[in-house]
């Protein structure tokens, strides 16, 4: 899958392109990442100059993540290159 996912990067014309393919991706794997409790609250929605932006259905949520911001940084680099 990994050389099927560069081709389709490299394919891709601009960073505009490649961050909609990773939010993408990053959507398909969100409960992997941040575990099934969170991903029902949450969902990875944008990404603009190396900012991740994700919504949460409320206030609690938001904060949640934000306390846990480094561990969800971990987890994403994680699960996102060992594809």
């Amino acid at each position: 899958m990994e050389g099927i996912e560069r081709v389709l990067l490299k394919m891709l014309p601009n960073q505009e392109g490649r961050n909609k393919y990773f939010i993408f991706s990053m959507q398909s794997k969100w409960e992997q990442i941040c575990g099934a409790n969170v991903a029902k609250h949450s969902k990875p929605v944008r990404l603009e100059r190396k900012i991740l932006y994700i919504n949460t259905d409320s206030s609690v949520w938001a904060n949640h993540l934000l306390m846990m911001k480094q561990q969800f940084i971990n987890n994403i680099n994680r699960v996102m290159t060992n594809d």
